[in-house]
């Protein structure tokens, strides 16, 4: 779910190309990317998700 938050929320939120300051441009393409960042690494936890974790101390929540 939070992979396909960042999806839809990050291009919406932090629309550098449509801003005419660069200062505040710069801010945005790096909440941008930042945003972008983070949504790849939910999908890696998702791909990694279905394997056990040799390190795993085995105490469910």
């Amino acid at each position: 779910m939070i992979a396909l938050f960042f999806l839809g929320v990050t291009p919406v939120m932090h629309d550098f190309w449509s801003v005419d300051d660069p200062q505040q441009r710069q801010a945005e393409m790096t909440n941008f990317l930042k945003n972008a960042t983070l949504f790849g690494a939910a999908l890696v936890l998702v791909a990694l998700s279905g394997t056990a974790w040799p390190y795993a101390l085995n105490i469910g929540l």
